[in-house]
């Protein structure tokens, strides 16, 4: 068992001002740190949005690879449809990011001033390996698949850039399943459920206990500690909850 830390930090215009400008959140695991920075109450819907759509990935991701195997008469038919839905979804998110930034948010870094809350939660770290399992043909010979090795992903430093390294890794899956590269797939889904778990991660936090926050601030004029634990509380349950992504991956994939 590991521990991650994540930080919420309140930007305020300056110490002694009550006007909070935005949020920023930073995750750190036993793999790396990400960092979402300058989140207000307009970034709701599209990390709301996004944190949903690393949901389907599991399910999407075992489905287009158990398609591929089948080799269907149509070439188009290996799998690809069930990553299309997804990275359609995520550049949709994407693009409600962009359009509905707040057009009023400035910062200084040198008079800003920050309240910081801090969560901290254990959580089972991924192997350094992945199981091997047995697949069926249709003669019905059982093969046996090698071990694939994890793979770390290059953190990410704010929403767009990791919603742009989404799609880039869904794109791959995509071109390893037209040349129908099930090692090559497999070792690009992993990087896509730790990208993906990260992004729920950091997603779960904003909508818990940085929006919430950041709201009831400006509701009351300041910056209420009682709130802040409460909501920390409530996150940390809500995260203890979330089904692990490559162990629902691997479950559905190994299914006969």
């Amino acid at each position: 068992m590991t521990t991650f830390t994540a930080e919420v930090s309140l930007v305020f215009r300056n110490e002694v001002d009550s006007n909070i400008i935005c949020s920023d959140l930073t995750l750190n695991t036993a793999e790396g740190e990400t960092s979402w920075k300058s989140l207000t109450h307009y970034d709701y819907e599209a990390i709301h949005g996004l944190g949903r759509v690393v949901r389907l990935l599991p399910d999407k991701l075992a489905t287009a690879i158990q398609v591929n195997r089948e080799r269907m008469p149509d070439p188009e038919d290996d799998g690809r449809f069930c990553i299309d839905l997804v990275e359609k979804l995520a550049l949709s998110y994407e693009h409600n990011y962009k359009v509905r930034q707040d057009p009023t948010l400035t910062r200084d870094t040198d008079t800003n001033y920050a309240r910081k809350v801090i969560l901290q939660q254990g959580y089972e770290p991924w192997p350094e390996s992945f199981p091997t399992f047995g697949r069926r043909t249709r003669s019905g010979e059982v093969l046996r698949e090698p071990c694939v090795r994890r793979v770390n992903v290059t953190r990410s430093e704010n929403f767009e850039e990791s919603t742009r390294k989404l799609v880039e890794l869904l794109r791959t899956a995509k071109t390893m399943l037209a040349e129908y590269d099930e090692a090559g797939y497999k070792a690009t889904a992993i990087q896509l459920l730790f990208l993906a778990r990260d992004i729920r991660w950091i997603s779960e936090i904003f909508l818990h206990v940085a929006h919430p926050i950041f709201i009831d601030t400006k509701r009351r004029d300041y910056f209420s500690e009682e709130i802040a634990r409460m909501k920390v509380n409530e996150a940390l349950g809500k995260m203890r909850a979330l089904p692990d992504l490559h162990a629902e991956f691997f479950k559905i994939l190994s299914a006969p």
